[in-house]
C-alpha cells in the first residue's frame, strides 16, 4: 500500500516521549517465542487462536543513509515488495524485490532492485508499490509526464528481459495530465486491471482528484492501455479522490477525505466502473480523516481514519464494512476497531491491509517503549465470536527504538503480514528496513 508520500510529505517521528514501564523489546520476543507453537503455516486466520510473530527483518542490500527503505510495500504468495523514495544521495527511488526461499516465513533473498527506465532526482519513484501475479506496479508521483509533478506509474513482468528479471513492460500516465496531479501517488492491482489514484488532479474544484482503470489487453497484447478515468460523484475542494486504492476482482475502493468509495466494474453496466456505494464511518466527523488508507478482500473492505480522536487525541480506528449487510449487496459498517492499548497520537488506522479473514492495522507512531517506534495490530474475523473481527495480538519489531515508524505501511497474505519501518537507523540514520510476520497459533 501507499503512505503519505514525495519528499515534501514524508512522515517523521512525533516530537514526544512515553515511556512505560515493561521488559525490553527482546525479553518480550523470548516470552513470546516461549509460548507460540510456530512451526509451519495455517491458512485459518478466521480461528480465534491465530495470532502473527515477527520472524525476519529485512534490510536493502546497498542501503544508504536516508533512503527510508520500507516506505511502501506488498505482499502475494511468494513474493514481497519494498520501496524508498529517496534512495540515497541521488533521491531518485528504488524497488526491490524479494522471493520467499522458506514456506515457514522466515527467510527471503532478494531477486531485484528495480527502477523505471527514465526515473529522474525527485521523482518519489517507490511512493507507492503492488503485486499480483506475475507483475509489479510502482507509483512515481512526482514523475513529469508533460508536466511538472503530473505523475506516473511503472509496470514490471517477471519475465520480461529472461527468467525472474521483473524488467519494465509499460509506463503508465493519465490519457490527460496536468500539473502536479500526484498520478501514481497510489496504485493497486489484480489480474488484468491495475488502478492508480490521482488525489491532486484539479477539475472543477482544486485538488478533488481522480483514479484512472488499465486494462493489461487494452491497445494490443500486454499494452496495459487506459480504460476508465474515475471521478468523484460529489467532488469538492481538497477532497483527494484517490489518496488511496484497492482492487478485488471487479470491485475497486478508493480513498478520499473523510469518506471512500466503493466502484464497481460492471455497474451499471458491463465495464462502466460505476459507483456501488459511499462509505462513510458510523461516528466520523472531518477531523478524523477517515478514507486515509483502504483495502479490499472479497466481501469485506476496511478503511482508516487515523486522526480518530477515541476519548484523546488521533488515537485512530478502523472501519469494517461487509457486502450483503442490511440486504443483498449492501454494503454496510459492520464493527469500529480501535487499539486495546490505545493512547494519545499513536495514529492507529494510518495503513490497513486485509486478506481474506486475517487483518493487519498500522499505528506508526505508537510509543510504548520509545518515542514513534511504532506497531501493528493484527485482527481475526471470529475472534471473540462469528464476524467479530477481534484483536488478535499487537506487535512491535524485536529491535524497536526511537522513530523506527513501524506500520507506516502494511501488507498481509496468506500466510504472513509485512510492516514497513522506514524510520529505523541501522548503521546510518533512517536506513529503513522491513518486518516479516508469520501466522501461528497460540498454545
Amino acid at each position: 500500500m501507499t503512505i503519505e508520500l514525495a519528499s515534501d510529505r514524508l512522515p517523521t517521528p512525533r516530537q514526544r516521549v512515553r515511556r512505560r514501564p515493561g521488559p525490553a523489546p527482546a525479553w518480550i520476543g523470548l516470552v513470546l517465542f516461549s509460548v507460540l507453537s510456530i512451526a509451519g503455516c495455517s491458512s485459518d486466520s478466521g480461528d480465534a487462536s491465530v495470532i502473527f510473530v515477527e520472524v525476519s527483518k529485512i534490510v536493502a542490500s546497498d542501503g544508504q543513509e536516508e533512503d527510508h527503505f520500507g516506505m511502501s510495500v506488498a505482499l502475494e504468495g511468494e513474493h514481497l515488495i519494498a520501496g524508498g523514495v529517496l534512495g540515497g544521495s541521488s533521491e531518485r527511488g528504488f524497488v526491490y524485490i524479494y522471493r520467499r526461499t522458506e514456506r515457514d516465513s522466515s527467510r527471503w533473498s532478494q531477486v531485484r532492485k528495480v527502477r523505471g527506465a527514465d526515473t529522474t532526482n525527485m521523482d518519489s519513484f517507490g511512493c507507492s508499490v503492488a503485486i499480483s501475479g506475475d507483475y509489479v506496479v510502482v507509483g512515481a508521483m512526482n514523475a513529469d509526464s508533460g508536466f511538472q509533478d503530473s505523475g506516473a506509474a511503472y509496470v514490471f513482468f517477471r519475465n520480461e528481459g529472461g527468467t525472474d528479471q521483473w524488467g519494465q513492460q509499460k509506463r503508465l500516465a493519465a490519457e490527460d495530465p496536468d500539473w502536479s496531479d500526484g498520478f501514481g501517488r497510489s496504485v493497486a492491482i489484480d489480474g488484468d486491471y491495475i488502478v492508480v489514484g490521482a488525489p491532486y488532479k484539479s477539475g472543477d474544484y482544486y485538488e478533488s482528484g481522480a483514479v484512472y482503470v488499465f486494462y493489461r489487453h487494452k491497445g494490443g497484447e500486454n499494452n496495459w492501455g487506459q480504460v476508465k478515468k474515475i471521478e468523484p460523484s460529489d467532488p469538492r475542494l481538497l477532497l483527494d479522490f484517490g489518496r488511496d486504492v484497492a482492487i478485488d476482482g471487479d470491485l475497486v475502493l478508493v480513498g478520499a477525505a473523510n469518506e471512500a468509495h466503493l466502484f464497481g466494474r460492471n455497474q451499471p453496466s458491463a465495464d462502466q466502473w460505476g459507483e456501488v456505494k459511499k462509505l462513510v464511518g458510523s461516528d466520523t466527523v472531518n477531523a478524523d480523516d477517515f478514507g486515509n488508507a483502504v483495502s479490499i478482500s472479497g466481501g469485506t473492505a476496511v478503511v482508516g481514519a487515523h486522526y480518530r480522536p477515541g476519548g484523546g487525541e488521533y488515537r485512530g480506528a478502523a472501519y469494517v464494512f461487509a457486502r450483503d449487510q442490511g440486504g443483498a449487496g449492501v454494503w454496510g459498517e459492520v464493527r469500529r476497531l480501535t487499539a486495546s492499548d490505545a493512547h494519545d497520537m499513536d495514529e492507529f488506522g494510518y495503513d490497513v491491509a486485509i486478506h481474506g479473514d486475517s487483518l493487519i492495522i498500522g499505528a506508526m507512531y505508537a510509543a510504548d517503549l520509545f518515542n514513534s517506534q511504532g506497531a501493528v495490530y493484527f485482527y481475526a474475523r471470529n475472534r471473540g465470536g462469528e464476524d467479530n473481527w477481534g484483536e488478535a495480538n499487537k506487535a512491535m519489531s524485536s529491535d524497536t527504538e526511537d522513530g523506527d515508524i513501524l506500520g507506516s505501511c502494511v501488507g498481509i497474505g496468506e500466510n504472513c503480514a509485512v510492516a514497513g519501518a522506514p524510520g529505523e537507523d541501522g548503521p546510518d540514520e533512517d536506513r529503513g528496513a522491513v518486518y516479516i510476520f508469520k501466522k501461528t497459533r497460540e498454545l
